[in-house]
């Protein structure tokens, strides 16, 4: 993913869970050939839950325990953003993640290049 200036200056960090994300993450996930064991429990659950009544049934039930994860998320990466800049950030998102200014390099079976121009 290619930024440019104008792109890094519309970074926001997200305080709150976004419900259409969380559903098509955690929809995601219950597909998934195996899970952290954190989220064991709750993934053989969602693995069995009719597609209709999946954010029903497999997030809304943890809407408390996922907005206190996203805050968390949110206050270290602001934290990280304060000590160490954006830069910081980006290069500390995930192991299958890298900034090599100024591209976010994401491992990912389909290898696409995406240029925001601006537009991110």
């Amino acid at each position: 993913m290619h930024f440019t200036e104008e792109d890094l200056l519309r970074i926001r960090v997200v305080t709150e869970p976004r419900a259409a994300w969380e559903v098509l993450v955690a929809r995601q996930l219950s597909r998934s050939p195996a899970v952290h064991p954190d989220f064991a429990r709750w993934w053989r659950r969602a693995r069995e839950v009719p597609h209709g009544d999946f954010r029903a049934t497999a997030v809304e039930p943890h809407w408390d325990a996922i907005a206190r994860c996203v805050r968390a998320d949110a206050t270290a990466r602001v934290e990280a953003a304060l000590a160490g800049g954006f830069e910081s950030v980006l290069t500390g998102l995930h192991r299958a993640v890298r900034w090599n200014a100024p591209v976010l390099e994401i491992d990912h079976p389909a290898d696409l290049e995406v240029h925001l121009g601006g537009a991110g």
